[in-house]
């Protein structure tokens, strides 16, 4: 998703994942929350490489700027500054939702940034804030360290169209 927002900023993205048809809407979206005085957080440095990664000889693991993605690398996961400005922001937040992985965090190389938003969430549900995991995808994070106990409220599922694999969860130990 973040790669639609910094192509919508004017961005070079490389070959990162983006969805190219909504970066028109996405343009609308950032002239909105700059309108009506929104901070939209978006990465400063991202973790890029050559390629998708098939196997451990394909993991070549490159941290650049957000606005310094290399034509030829793809965006797989936010960097160590954005780890931090993320956690900070959200233990800083009253209520968080949460809709996914930051990265590829199947692969340990591009892991780091969704286990630093687990722990924000974890550290954030510990301070008092209301937090839920709505995930569009199943995160197995769920099963991990940090992010066992990062939602505050268990949810019952949400009704989607049967194509979709949105879940809510609570991922408390």
């Amino acid at each position: 998703m973040v790669y639609t927002f910094l192509k919508a900023k004017g961005l070079e993205v490389g070959t990162s994942l983006l969805e190219e048809d909504q970066v028109e809407t996405v343009k609308g979206y950032i002239e909105r929350a700059e309108q009506n005085g929104v901070e939209l957080v978006l990465p400063t440095d991202i973790v890029v490489n050559p390629v998708f990664p098939k196997s451990d000889e394909d993991i070549a693991p490159e941290v650049v700027a957000a606005d310094a993605i290399p034509a030829d690398k793809m965006g797989l996961d936010i960097g160590p500054d954005s780890q931090k400005l993320f956690h900070d922001k959200i233990v800083d937040s009253k209520t968080v939702v949460w809709n996914g992985p930051m990265g590829v965090f199947e692969v340990p190389a591009f892991a780091a940034g969704t286990e630093a938003v687990a722990q924000g969430l974890v550290d954030a549900t510990a301070a008092g804030a209301f937090t839920i995991v709505a995930a569009v995808i199943p995160l197995p994070q769920c099963a991990t360290s940090a992010s066992r106990r990062m939602a505050s409220r268990t949810s019952p599922p949400v009704a989607v169209p049967p194509s979709s694999s949105l879940r809510v969860r609570n991922c408390r130990a």
